[in-house]
């Protein structure tokens, strides 16, 4: 399964990369909003996503609604997981992402919740 990793902060950037390739997932990184707008559009189509929250040019919360608005992307890239080291979302920012019915990982998080949320890896298979 390919899984795009957006994170801002290169040390947990890194580590998630690492966790997830180990275990089988063909896994690309980047650091803000902009550089996964570029990736989503090139021919390296993910399957998954995982962004954390607030990030550099936007919120992965822009992304995923960005994402949603085009059909390529809306029907291929699932699961989408959002993540973040913030406990104080406002009340708006959490029904925004109930209403795009987003789970959230509070960082740190359990690598195995993570594991179950993105499915075991498997070949990339576009609809």
């Amino acid at each position: 399964m390919r899984v795009l990793l957006v994170e801002d902060e290169p040390a947990v950037r890194e580590e998630l990369c690492e966790f997830l390739a180990l275990r089988g997932y063909d896994v690309r990184s980047v650091a803000d909003m902009r550089e996964a707008e570029r990736v989503l559009h090139e021919p390296w189509l993910p399957c998954a996503l995982i962004t954390d929250f607030r990030l550099p040019g936007g919120s992965g919360l822009d992304l995923v609604r960005a994402l949603r608005r085009d059909e390529d992307l809306r029907v291929n890239v699932t699961p989408i997981i959002m993540m973040t080291g913030h406990t104080d979302l406002t009340d708006q920012v959490r029904n925004a992402l109930d209403h795009e019915r987003l789970p959230m990982l509070i960082k740190p998080f359990d690598a195995v919740m993570l594991l179950s949320m993105l499915g075991p890896p498997q070949p990339y298979e576009p609809l």
